[in-house]
């Protein structure tokens, strides 16, 4: 994966790094970038991915296919490829997106979640078994419909 902070200035007079790094002497400070990149939790970029700068935002369990080229934001749960990255699915519906999400399972310790984060588990699955989070109340649970 590559991310690229900042473009070049195409509007200068030469695009060459010289007119926004310090370290050539032309200029007093490095040129920076105001937003940085967001990755949330659970996210996949897979090989030769290249997020450029007008992409801000990945959310939580997006899945990036390789070689794709990022362009703008990346919603949760998306699956996004090709050049530019364009979404072809999401990996969940809706309802069941929020429900992962109420479930904050990215905020528990791997023995915490041992008994049902597995590799053949699924969120259905998981979901359907309505299991406990470790140091939640009886009140969360029940407003969280887990």
């Amino acid at each position: 994966m590559r991310s690229a902070p900042i473009n070049h200035p195409l509007e200068a007079l030469t695009t060459h790094p010289a007119l926004y790094e310090k370290k050539f002497g032309v200029v007093d400070a490095d040129i920076t970038w105001d937003e940085p990149l967001i990755v949330e939790d659970d996210v996949w970029v897979a090989h030769n991915v290249v997020i450029l700068p007008s992409c801000k935002f990945i959310g939580r369990g997006a899945v990036i296919g390789a070689g794709a080229i990022l362009t703008k934001t990346v919603e949760r749960y998306a699956v996004m490829v090709g050049n530019p990255a364009r979404k072809i699915r999401d990996r969940f519906d809706p309802e069941l997106a929020a429900a992962i999400d109420a479930t904050r399972w990215w905020e528990l310790d791997t023995p915490n979640c041992a008994g049902w984060c597995s590799a053949k588990a699924t969120w259905s699955t998981i979901l359907a078994s309505r299991p406990s989070r470790p140091g939640a109340g009886a009140s969360r649970s029940a407003a969280s419909g887990l």
